[in-house]
Parts: structure tokens; sequence; C-alpha cells
């Protein structure tokens, strides 16, 4: 086995252990009377979270089902900007509107959701963001 081979599986594990890292220090910043009200507010909005965590990878599925069934070329990026993009845009509109024909917050169940990932909720709504910012580029691509 030669350098180029092990460097991507050195690169992958050093990447799971600071994901691993950073995801233990941003769990551990919350106090206890945070985490009470936070687990109460995931229970509540414990529906809407899940659906948003399987639309969130069905967008993903969609990218690869686009590869497998349309003739797009393996270096070609449209069906990744479509899959990407739609696993930013699903979520946004299913917390969005899914609390709204219950009568509850949108507010609390993107909070709900951020505290699902177990993530700081600005990191979380900046990559679901840059995510739904993709969608428009590969619409572009596909459609010209």
């Amino acid at each position: 086995m030669d350098l180029d081979t092990v460097r991507p599986i050195l690169s992958g594990l050093a990447g799971a252990f600071i994901a691993t890292w950073l995801g233990a220090r941003w769990t551990r910043r919350r106090s206890a009377s945070t985490r009470e009200s936070d687990e109460r507010l995931l229970h509540r909005y414990r529906g809407p979270v899940r659906l948003a965590n399987l639309l969130f990878l069905t967008g993903f599925g969609i990218a690869l089902a686009m590869y497998a069934v349309v003739p797009y070329p393996s270096e070609d990026p449209t069906p990744l900007l479509v899959g990407v993009g739609l696993s930013g845009w699903m979520p946004i509109l299913t917390l969005w509107l899914v609390p709204r024909t219950r009568s509850r917050s949108p507010r609390d169940a993107f909070r709900a959701f951020a505290i699902g990932q177990s993530a700081p909720a600005g990191v979380v709504y900046a990559i679901i963001g840059f995510f739904a910012a993709l969608l428009p580029f590969g619409l572009y691509r596909m459609l010209a």
C-alpha cells in the first residue's frame, strides 16, 4: 500500500474524529435547565423533526437516482446540485408547513430540528441554507 491509497482513509478518520469532538463539545455547553426545556421542545416537535430528517436524506437519494436513471455523465454535477438542493429545501418547507397545520410555531420547530441534530442552531441553519441555495443552480443546469 502506498501513501496515495492510505491518504483518503487517514483524512476520513481525521474528519470523523473532529466531527465527534465538536459534537461532544457542543452538547456539553447546555445547562441542565436548558437541556430539560430542549427535551420538551424536541418531544413536542418529534414528528416534524423526524420527517425533516427523512426528507433531508431523500434529497441525496434523488441525486443518486438521477445519476442511475437519467444518462448524466459521472462528472456532471447537475444531479448532485438538484439532490443536495432538495435536501435543503424539503426540511425547510416541512418545518415551516407542518407546525402551521397544527397551530404551532414554525420557529420552535426549527429550534427543535437544531436540537435534534445536537449542533448549534447557526451551524445547522448555515448547512441547510447552503444546500437550499444550490437548487437554483442545479435546476438552471438541468433546464439549460
